[in-house]
C-alpha cells in the first residue's frame, strides 16, 4: 500500500474483519510509526442508504473506542491519535449506526456487523 504522502506503508499489525458468515469483509493494515490505518471493504456487503459505518478499536478490557464514522467507501485511510496493536486494542469492529454515529460514548447503539482481531505482522 502506498502511504498518502508517498512512503511506502510499514505495516505494524493487520486484521481480516468477519462478517456473521466467518467471511473475509474488509482488510485492515496498521503503520503504527504514522498512525495510519487502511481499511478496504472485500466483500460486497449490502448496506442501506441511511446509516453511517463507524469504525471501532476493541481495547483488551474497557469500553470500545470510536476511530472514525465514515460513509459506504470501499477504501478508507484514517490518522487515529490512538496507539494501536495488540497490548492497546487487540480486535477491530465496523458496526451501522445513525447519521453522526452511536451517542453513546460507551459503545456501539446499533449492530456490529464486522470484526477481527488485529496481529502483529513484525516478521
Amino acid at each position: 500500500m502506498a502511504h498518502p504522502l508517498g512512503e511506502a506503508l510499514r505495516v505494524s499489525a493487520v486484521a481480516v474483519l468477519q462478517n456473521a458468515q466467518a467471511r473475509a469483509a474488509v482488510l485492515a493494515a496498521w503503520d503504527a510509526g504514522t498512525r495510519l490505518l487502511s481499511l478496504k471493504r472485500l466483500d460486497a456487503t449490502p448496506l442501506t442508504a441511511d446509516p453511517a459505518l463507524q469504525r471501532w478499536a476493541l481495547p483488551a478490557d474497557g469500553h470500545p473506542g470510536s476511530l472514525a464514522v465514515t460513509g459506504r467507501q470501499r477504501t478508507v485511510r484514517l490518522i487515529v491519535a490512538q496507539p494501536l496493536g495488540q497490548l492497546q486494542s487487540p480486535a477491530l469492529a465496523i458496526s451501522v449506526e445513525p447519521r453522526g454515529g452511536s451517542p453513546n460514548p460507551e459503545g456501539p447503539i446499533g449492530p456490529v456487523v464486522l470484526q477481527g482481531a488485529l496481529i502483529d505482522s513484525t516478521l
